[in-house]
């Protein structure tokens, strides 16, 4: 039996399992009819069809498995290992666009913009000086122990801040990408004790990754229907 490293989140396409390797930030894909033949020889693999099975698979799954556990995305023990579940999570079905045309434009403000710009250098500082790994652990070691507090909110609620951050994310000098403008934004909601999701996505064919802020069905920073093109990698 093999285990997928604790490091590793994937998911599902139409034609390929796709993994998220965190502690290196990079991807590897598998073909999907591969994956399934191989997600039986890996702890928790959920393979359509199958279970898990005894002995040695063939020789082309084994040259499969071997090149995953060469990246050290499966492992030959269990040591810092987790069950092998693809990543599920809630499909967007609605976004915040419309507010920004409902809202007028909030005036910048110095204690406004001092908020905003430390936590916006902050980010900054992370993605170009800690590795990615740090900054998803963060994260969810953040939202496991405060978001208990923080993780019920309703989007109306949040509105003003949503609007403060479009309006002043102009002033900040660093181009609109979507990882560090989503980190930003959870960054900045965490600020004000609200924890929504971190959402990273991939699709294939040709392969594109993508990330955005999503609470419940909602998406805060991206239209729903674009993101919805993505398959859920990880969401923290």
């Amino acid at each position: 039996m093999y285990y997928l490293a604790d490091h590793v989140f994937f998911c599902r396409t139409l034609g390929y399992y796709i993994f998220l390797d965190v502690v290196r930030n990079v991807y590897f894909t598998l073909q999907a009819n591969d994956g399934d033949r191989l997600g039986r020889y890996v702890h928790g693999w959920h393979s359509p069809e199958h279970s898990i099975e005894a002995g040695d698979p063939p020789l082309d799954v084994r040259e499969a498995i071997f090149r995953l556990v060469e990246h050290d995305v499966l492992r030959l023990s269990s040591d810092r290992t987790k069950p092998a579940r693809a990543t599920e999570h809630v499909s967007p079905i609605s976004d915040i666009s419309h507010i920004y045309e409902d809202h007028a434009a909030i005036p910048p403000t110095k204690s406004h913009l001092t908020r905003f710009f430390a936590r916006s250098a902050l980010i900054h500082v992370l993605l170009e000086h800690r590795p990615f790994r740090n900054l998803v652990a963060r994260i969810v070691h953040r939202k496991a122990t405060a978001a208990p507090l923080g993780s019920s909110f309703d989007i109306p609620s949040i509105q003003p801040l949503l609007v403060q951050f479009n309006t002043y994310r102009p002033y900040f000098p660093r181009k609109y990408l979507c990882l560090y403008d989503s980190l930003a934004l959870v960054e900045f909601l965490a600020a004000h004790g609200l924890f929504p999701t971190l959402v990273f996505g991939v699709r294939d064919d040709p392969f594109y990754a993508h990330c955005w802020v999503q609470h419940g069905t909602t998406v805060l920073n991206d239209y729903f229907d674009r993101v919805g093109s993505y398959v859920p990698i990880m969401a923290i």
